[in-house]
């Protein structure tokens, strides 16, 4: 084989961490999925926000089919966490009402998104964990009220590199 390639075939997805080498092979090999390629060797701090706000620009279609939504994360996640939010994808995405969702999807599904790190205390910080509670305010074209909702987001560094271990939706 040549020194710059690898021996998985080339349609094999590691983005789930599947590898026949095991998770940590598929993620030394390819840390981050298609369109977080850019957070290689960044601080978590830029990676739990930059899946926070890939989650927060999904689209009326996508929030409406939660299974699409959580399709957003796909390369930025654990395989762990990846698993559990196949399973219950309304742990992370938000509940949207009849009439709000009707009016932000009519008007094109247009949506204006702010994250922000809140100030409150978390747990300890080390080597390898990160963890922090976020709010997510999304305008939404069609309406005049924001929604805001608030996260939990945990990091685990794995190969050097941080990956989203945690994401809860706040009740």
């Amino acid at each position: 084989t040549a020194a710059c390639g690898n021996d998985e075939p080339a349609e094999h997805d590691n983005h789930a961490g599947q590898s026949p080498k095991g998770p940590a092979t598929a993620e030394v090999i390819m840390p981050y999925g298609e369109g977080f390629e850019h957070l290689q060797n960044q601080p978590p701090e830029a990676v739990a926000e930059t899946a926070l706000l890939r989650l927060a620009h999904a689209t009326p279609a996508q929030i409406e089919d939660q299974d699409a939504a959580v399709q957003l994360l796909r390369g930025v996640v654990t395989p762990e966490l990846w698993r559990r939010l196949t399973t219950d994808p309304a742990a992370v995405v938000p509940f949207m009402t009849g009439p709000a969702w009707r009016a932000w999807d009519s008007t094109g599904g247009g949506v204006h998104v702010t994250v922000k790190q809140d100030d409150e205390q978390h747990p300890p910080d080390t080597t390898e964990s990160w963890a922090r509670k976020f709010s997510v305010t999304r305008k939404l074209d069609g309406s005049e009220t924001p929604v805001k909702d608030t996260y939990i987001v945990g990091l685990r560094q794995i190969s050097g590199q941080w990956r989203v271990d945690d994401l809860r939706l706040l009740g």
